[in-house]
């Protein structure tokens, strides 16, 4: 009977108590973002595609469009792993490249 007893405990205790890393995950919410920026420095189109190679290969870029005759490039990317500023920087690296950031169009307001 004592060993019964002894038993249940046991189980009730193992039942009763939750591990003791229950409740320590964070959950690291993915956020992905786009960005439209202008470039200047661009002269060719080898420039452009030896860009887009650049910031395909960073870490949180997802994917990027580059229009070289407009002088745009619109990077998509994951903010838990790479910063607008960031990616600013990464391209204003090269001396020859400016990067500035193309504001959204704000919706025209109704009458």
């Amino acid at each position: 009977m004592h060993m019964n007893a002894l038993l249940l405990t046991i189980l009730l205790t193992t039942i009763a108590v939750p591990p003791s890393h229950a409740g320590n995950k964070k959950k690291k919410v993915k956020t992905t973002s786009t960005s439209l920026l202008s470039i200047t420095g661009m002269k060719c189109e080898g420039c452009a595609a030896g860009l887009k190679i650049e910031l395909d290969d960073l870490s949180g870029v997802t994917r990027t469009k580059i229009d070289f005759e407009k002088k745009l490039v619109r990077i998509f990317y994951n903010t838990n792993h790479v910063t607008l500023a960031k990616l600013i920087e990464f391209i204003e690296q090269e001396d020859a490249y400016k990067a500035k950031v193309v504001p959204a169009k704000a919706p025209k307001p109704k009458d």
